[in-house]
């Protein structure tokens, strides 16, 4: 299945997981603030899902391909023309998708600003590969619109809102 994105939240640091941790629900406002998209529209809003996924088991490997769609996210960093790249992909994304291990990288690549050819994409220096695996929980429109009136309605304010 083909998903349209409209917005992402990367924060991506070792956390302990206490049970005060600001909900994840929260994170879903990433898709009205992030600017790289176009704005939603009132049409699209019934239609709007939320994931919010926590990343575990980081480990960097040898093999760019040892890792499995649909199991692994990947974070990618490498030098081209004395430039530093790097970006990640959640583990959802190739599924998602539809994409190869290689069509993975490639537009990971792409992603992080590299603009070789794809056929080039091994020639790349210092490729560094991490996977990860990630544990996701969604959420429809109707779901989120009920929590943010209901932190309104408990006073909370905007500290757990933005």
């Amino acid at each position: 299945m083909h998903r349209n994105v409209r917005g992402t939240e990367s924060k991506q640091r070792a956390r302990e997981l206490r049970a005060d941790i600001l909900p994840p629900i929260k994170y879903c406002d990433s898709a009205f603030e992030d600017t790289r998209f176009l704005p939603i529209t009132l049409r699209e809003l019934p239609a709007l899902e939320c994931g919010v996924t926590l990343l575990t088991n980081f480990e960097t490997v040898s093999d760019p391909m040892s890792w499995d769609i649909g199991k692994h996210g990947l974070r990618i960093s490498f030098n081209y023309h004395g430039h530093r790249y790097g970006a990640t992909y959640l583990p959802d994304v190739a599924k998602e998708q539809g994409w190869t291990k290689e069509e993975t990288l490639v537009s990971l690549m792409r992603k992080a600003g590299w603009t070789g050819r794809k056929d080039d994409w091994t020639k790349v220096d210092s490729l560094q590969v991490i996977r990860y695996q990630g544990k996701k929980e969604q959420l429809g429109y109707r779901e989120w619109r009920d929590w943010r009136d209901w932190v309104e309605e408990q006073g909370f304010g905007p500290s757990l809102l933005n």
